[in-house]
């Protein structure tokens, strides 16, 4: 059974496989039969266990029963088509339509075998940080990633998505505004500052639009077509979302990232701005950038953002920080270890990129244990990495300083902000 179905249908009330409709299994030749009983006890064994509860299992069995799926469909197409072909049969509309939803079927499955394969590390990633069962967040994750594939697959996504449609994604995820009547109270969450007029509030790209790339996809070591989705935003005041591009703030672990649900926190890196104003409350009293330093995440639910995003995001500001030389940064970030996850020990990017990265911007040395608790060394021969290493460099280094190393905002989120400034009457 494919699990490209809207997430919100049952498990129970999911349209079954065509392998198990008695109309197609009557159609067969005996030959035919034989075969399809003998690779149905097989699949069976596989889909009558409960599947596994850790999230490298869970990915294993599916994929096992994916393929054994599969090996019935294509041998239950190749008998109609062979009965077809000889016109062994008076059933021909039967069986042709018999082959369509087989094709259907088939196709489902092998799209999700694509997505899985090109992006198991981000679903393993995903499945771990999960408080939902693992069966129910598999689907939503991997239903999710086949209508981005879908939208990508027409062109550009950056350009195929209508504005709207990021913000709502997250929004859906995270719950932002979902107590609230939009028509009547609109209010939308503040992950650092709770409700607040939704004028006021964007929804901030982790790891932007343009950074949107086959380099960047390398630097992580998968394909992650899902840089568009629901884990790949927060809701911040728009005056936070500013000093967030800008790399004044950065979110760290608020404590352990093995942690269901991570806890996240705000850090400010950029000392000038602490006593300058972020919001003024209705009551006139003000919040400053020193009010919010160290201050905790709030959530609506447990779903939170993906980590491998928010390290990518950390390490940004660090080298922005670093870049411009402001003071007791080192002093102020936690240890890199706390990124470290005896779960994912594999890391989120790829060292060998990030340390040409750094250096191309002009970051000599980023720190040792940083490095090490969120990167990953490749596991090929160094041969022919090094230039795969180059290219995605000079790419990602190109794409920052093209947009201004520390400020990673978004095209659509300047022309949404307009002349948008730092003013004190934003009140809800």
């Amino acid at each position: 059974m494919s699990y490209l179905q809207p997430p919100s249908t049952p498990l129970g009330q999911r349209a079954p496989s065509p392998t198990s409709s008695p109309l197609h299994l009557s159609l067969l030749s005996p030959s035919g039969q034989a075969k399809v009983n003998t690779l149905k006890r097989k699949a069976s064994d596989l889909s009558e266990q409960s599947p596994p509860r850790a999230a490298g299992a869970f990915l294993n069995w599916r994929l096992s029963t994916i393929q054994a799926e599969l090996e019935i469909l294509e041998s239950m197409e190749e008998d109609f088509s062979a009965s077809l072909a000889k016109d062994l049969t008076s059933n021909h509309q039967k069986i042709e339509s018999a082959i369509e939803s087989l094709q259907k079927e088939r196709a489902d499955l092998e799209r999700e075998l694509v997505i899985m394969t090109k992006q198991k590390p981000f679903i393993r990633e995903d499945l771990e940080d999960s408080s939902k069962a693992i069966e129910d967040s598999y689907i939503e994750d991997i239903y999710s990633a086949w209508l981005h594939a879908s939208e990508d697959g027409k062109k550009s996504y950056k350009r195929a998505m209508p504005r709207n449609k990021f913000p709502k994604l997250v929004d859906d995820y995270l719950g932002a505004s979902e107590k609230f009547d939009p028509s009547v109270d609109p209010r939308t969450f503040c992950h650092i500052l709770g409700y607040k007029a939704s004028e006021v509030i964007r929804c901030a790209h982790i790891v932007p639009f343009w950074f949107d790339s086959k380099e960047l996809s390398y630097m992580f070591g998968a394909d992650d077509s899902a840089l568009h989705s629901r884990r790949n935003g927060l809701f911040l005041h728009r005056v936070i979302e500013k000093g967030f591009n800008n790399g004044w703030i950065a979110i760290v672990p608020d404590g352990s990232v093995e942690k269901t649900p991570t806890e996240w926190k705000v850090v400010l890196l950029k000392e000038s701005v602490r006593n300058d104003t972020v919001y003024t409350n209705p009551d006139k009293t003000l919040v400053r950038w020193r009010d919010i330093d160290g201050k905790a995440l709030q959530f609506q639910n447990d779903n939170r953002p993906a980590r491998r995003y928010l390290y990518f995001r950390y390490v940004m500001a660090h080298m922005n920080a670093s870049r411009n030389g402001w003071p007791d940064v080192e002093k102020k970030l936690p240890s890199g270890e706390i990124w470290a996850s005896p779960n994912k020990p594999d890391g989120y990017l790829r060292k060998s990129v990030l340390q040409i990265l750094a250096k191309r911007i002009g970051v000599q040395t980023l720190p040792s244990d940083l490095v090490e608790a969120g990167t990953f060394d490749d596991t090929d021969p160094a041969s022919g990495r090094q230039v795969e290493d180059m290219k995605s460099s000079i790419e990602l280094s190109y794409r920052i300083k093209e947009n201004a190393l520390g400020n990673l905002q978004d095209e659509d989120d300047e022309r949404e902000s307009g002349d948008e400034t730092d003013s004190e009457d934003d009140s809800a």
